[in-house]
Formats: structure tokens, C-alpha cells, sequence
């Protein structure tokens, strides 16, 4: 079984089944949970924080890059198993109400895609304690600083944390098969608007960039960002 593997003095990569990423952060007072997986990962996700929590310590905050099923898929377990607060951008407030809307992804395709996850991944709603909007610090995270990167979704968004060099990217980017790549057109209903995204992520300095699938960069992050960034003009 895979274990949270430390990315930075206080953030945590954990590598769950599916090829999907989540990552606990250390606050000044607590932990933060960042996305949550599949409704089926609840149970790892609750022992893995109770490993890394010190005595005393909780997991407070639950942070969404995006809502998609594969990043909030165990919020409802979750939020109620801890009691911590929900924060999404303020474009997802209503999918985390209402679960996935029928046009989600593109086309008719799509349309069929979004059906199957409603139907296979019933969705319990969730109501957020709170909300962000691009450039923002996290109240409760000092030093983390939203990146709103929409196209994948309308609220999909990166973290940044400037002093330790290192930026959660959700599925802004994914990493696959050892290349970085924009997230996948079939779940993706503005493409352009994503690659604009990649864009303004690759603006920033960061050395370690950790992304919603695929496996961390921990060195020279940002230029590996770029390069992907300048062959999509």
C-alpha cells in the first residue's frame, strides 16, 4: 500500500489506486487535505491522516483543486468523518450542491461520460464552509496562494506555496507516461481556455510541481511547465 511521501518539510504526496493524487498539507495549527479521490479512498485517506497527525492534531480544512468525480469523490465521508471545512472556488460552490451537471464534459460523448459518473458514483452534496478566487491566500494556509486555471473545469484551480517552492496543479497539468501534457480533451470542455491555464501556471517559480495524476516533479519544476506551455502556442 502506498504511503504519503514528503514533498516539502510540511506537504505529503499520496499516491491512491486509480492513478490518483492527494496531498496533506501540515498547518500551524491542524492539517489540510488536498482533493479526496474516489468515494472507495475515504477509508485510506482517514488512516493515512490519522498516521501522519501528531497527538492532538486534526485534519481541519479540505481544500478541492476541481469537481470532478475523481477529486471529490469521498468529500461527503470525509467532511463528515472529521468534521473539517470544505473550501472550493467560488465556481464550484454549486456542483458541490448539486454533484456533476450533464454538460460537465464536451459533447455528446461527454454528455453520456458525466451520466455514467452520476449513475456509478452517486454524489452526496456537500456544502462548502468557505470559498476562493484567483490570487487569493488561504485564510488558514499561510503562504498558499490560489491559481484559478480554468478550461478542465470552471473552478479547476493550483496551489502555490511561493516560500517552499512548490504548486499542487491539480489536473491543471497532468504527468504522464514521463511528459507532461494539458488535461485530457474528453473531460475537458474548454481547451483553449486550458492551455491559457498552463499558461499563466508556467508564469510562476516553483522547483517541485505536484499534479491530480502523475507522479511529482521535484526538480526544475516551472521550466519543465514552460516547455510544455511553449509547444502549445
Amino acid at each position: 500500500m502506498a504511503v504519503p511521501r514528503a514533498l516539502t518539510a510540511n506537504a505529503y504526496w499520496l499516491a491512491l489506486p486509480a492513478f490518483i493524487n492527494c496531498y496533506f498539507v501540515r498547518l500551524r495549527d491542524g492539517w489540510m487535505l488536498v482533493d479526496t479521490g474516489l468515494p472507495f479512498h475515504a477509508g485510506a485517506l482517514l488512516r493515512h491522516a490519522r498516521a501522519l497527525m501528531g497527538p492532538g492534531e486534526l485534519l481541519r480544512f479540505i481544500v478541492i483543486t476541481h469537481t470532478h468525480p475523481d477529486h471529490v469523490g469521498a468529500l461527503d465521508a470525509l467532511a463528515l468523518a472529521t468534521g473539517a471545512a470544505v473550501w472550493v472556488h467560488t465556481a464550484g460552490e454549486r456542483t458541490l450542491r448539486e454533484g456533476l451537471s450533464p454538460d460537465a464534459f464536451p459533447g455528446a460523448l461527454g454528455a453520456r461520460i458525466a451520466a455514467f459518473y452520476r449513475r456509478v458514483l452517486p454524489y452526496r452534496p456537500v456544502e462548502p464552509s468557505g470559498t476562493f478566487e484567483d490570487g487569493d491566500e488561504l485564510p488558514f494556509a499561510p503562504g498558499w496562494r490560489v491559481i484559478h486555471t480554468p478550461g478542465h473545469t470552471p473552478d479547476q484551480c493550483a496551489f502555490l506555496d511561493g516560500t517552499a517552492g512548490v504548486v499542487l496543479t491539480g489536473d491543471t497539468v497532468l504527468h504522464l507516461a514521463g511528459r507532461l501534457v494539458p488535461p485530457l480533451a474528453l473531460f475537458t470542455p474548454d481547451r483553449a481556455a486550458a492551455r491559457a491555464s498552463i499558461a499563466r501556471l508556467a508564469a510562476h517559480d516553483f522547483e517541485i510541481a505536484a499534479f491530480g495524476h502523475g507522479p511529482p516533479i521535484t526538480h526544475a519544476a516551472a521550466r519543465s511547465v514552460r516547455h510544455l506551455a511553449a509547444s502549445l502556442l
